[in-house]
This record gives structure tokens, C-alpha cells and sequence, in this order.
């Protein structure tokens, strides 16, 4: 998700994905089916929206019943918290720190060099993630409306309206050190939020893997006491090695604590 590393669901969708036929119906029934149950481990709802989006494109499944299906592929204790929060993140309701950075830029087009080299993944939502490509393949900045009216152009009538409320949201009123400091910390933020999510996904996706191996087995693979021939036990261990990495990563994150930036209360 950030720095090159691949999230482990990403990785197991993926797989899935090649592994199927995906021109054929049953090809995509049974990516959906295979993929729910790893996806119900999950508790963060934006992240499972987030897979449901990815899911969706791939088996040509509208979300809400894609949503119905991990409903019933999540059957433990807490289910029904978990799949009414995933109900609320496909409604589709915006985080408000992908929106503060894009109203950033709308308003700061001097921001450019700066945010040139941030990657549409790190927005979760579709609409952030193609306003952001249409403002990074505008022309040079151009202050004022010129400037908007090129990213307007640039993407779907659709998207009109979120572009028009990014625009019209209230922002304070920066100088070109204050802008470049609040973006800079609106960007550490979501990779925060990435690492995170990525923290959350790896860990679940673990811990039901170590439930199902042992973690006795497990510990005596680790140990060298277990010839690592089995390719569910590799598999652990890559999930055991790729956990703990996100964990160190979230670590050194922590040692920011954004004292230095400017404080809006309006990045999140």
C-alpha cells in the first residue's frame, strides 16, 4: 500500500484472481465465494468497502450484493456490528482527510511539484483517486479558476458535483510555507492510515491462518525444529514476516507526532 510493500489481501486477491476464469460466470462466482470468507477477518469497514470495490470490478458483482455475501460468510460472534458498519462505508460517505488534501491542491495549485509524487492508491475512495489523476494530468498550474476548469474538464460530468464541493469547502487561509506544511501532514497522515489498514489485514488474515496450521507447528517452524516444505506453513510464515514488518513501519511512524504542523481541525 505505501513504499512498494504489497498488502497481504491484495496478494490473496490476486492469486485468486488468476486462478479463476474470470470471462466465465462460474470463474467469477468462485473468486467471490473463495475471497469473502479472507475479507470477513477484516473488521476495519473502510477497508472491507474498499476490497467490495475491488471485488466488484473484478466479478462484475454490484457492491450491495457482494455486501449480502459477506454477511453471511461472516459467521462469529459480532457479525452483525461488523456488517452494518461495511453497509455504512459502501454508502459511499467520504473521509475527510482525502477530501481536505484534494481541497488543498484545488485551492494551492502551487502545491504541484509537491504532490506530483503522491500515488492516487494512497486515496481509498474511486472519486478522490480520479480527481487526483485528472489534477496531476492537467497542465502547469494556473491560478484561479483556469485552473479547476482543466480538472473539470478532465473528468466524468459524474464527478462535477464532488469537484464543486471540494472547491466551495472552507479552508483557512494559507500562506505558501503553511500550505506546503498542512499538505505534508495531510499526506503523512493517510500513509499512517495505510499502514494501519495494512496492519489490521495482515494481522487477521494470521491469526486465522495460525488457527488453522497451530501454533505449535508454527513455532517449531520458525524455530528450525520443521523442515518448511509445506507450503501452508511458508505461507504463515510470509504473513508472521510481512505482519511484523508493517508493525516496525507503524513504529517509526509513531515517533511523528505532527507538532510541527499547522493545525486546521480540518485534515482529520
Amino acid at each position: 500500500m505505501v513504499d512498494g510493500a504489497v498488502p497481504v489481501l491484495d496478494f490473496r486477491l490476486d492469486a485468486l484472481a488468476g486462478s479463476h476464469d474470470l470471462s466465465t460466470p462460474a470463474g467469477r462466482s468462485r473468486l467471490a465465494h473463495e475471497f469473502l470468507p479472507i475479507l470477513s477477518v477484516v473488521t476495519d469497514p473502510v477497508v472491507r468497502a474498499q476490497y467490495l470495490q475491488r471485488l466488484g470490478r473484478l466479478t462484475a458483482t454490484g457492491e450491495r450484493e457482494l455486501s449480502a455475501m459477506l454477511v453471511s460468510a461472516t459467521a462469529r460472534p459480532g457479525a452483525s456490528k461488523r456488517a452494518a458498519a461495511t453497509k455504512e462505508a459502501v454508502s459511499g460517505r467520504g473521509d475527510n482527510r482525502e477530501e481536505f488534501l484534494l481541497a488543498l491542491l484545488l485551492r494551492y495549485p502551487a502545491l504541484r511539484e509537491d504532490a506530483l509524487g503522491v500515488r492516487e492508491e494512497l486515496l481509498w475512495n474511486s472519486e478522490n483517486r480520479a480527481l487526483l489523476a485528472a489534477w496531476k494530468g492537467t497542465a502547469e498550474a494556473i491560478e484561479g479558476t483556469s485552473h479547476i476548469e482543466g480538472v473539470k474538464n478532465a473528468v466524468p460530468v459524474e464527478l462535477w458535483p464532488h469537484l464543486e464541493r471540494l472547491t466551495l469547502r472552507k479552508m483557512p487561509e494559507f500562506d505558501a510555507k503553511q500550505a506546503r506544511d498542512a499538505f505534508a501532514d495531510c499526506v503523512q497522515r493517510l500513509v499512517r492510515r495505510g499502514l494501519e489498514a495494512e496492519k489490521q489485514a495482515t494481522g487477521a488474515v494470521f491469526a486465522e491462518r495460525e488457527a488453522e496450521v497451530g501454533a505449535s507447528v508454527l513455532a517449531e517452524a520458525a524455530s528450525g525444529e520443521k523442515m518448511e516444505s509445506d507450503k501452508q506453513l511458508l505461507e504463515v510464515l510470509s504473513l508472521q514476516a510481512q505482519d511484523m514488518r508493517t508493525g516496525l513501519k507503524l513504529h517509526g511512524r509513531e515517533e511523528y507526532d505532527g507538532s510541527e504542523a499547522v493545525q486546521t481541525g480540518n485534515n482529520g
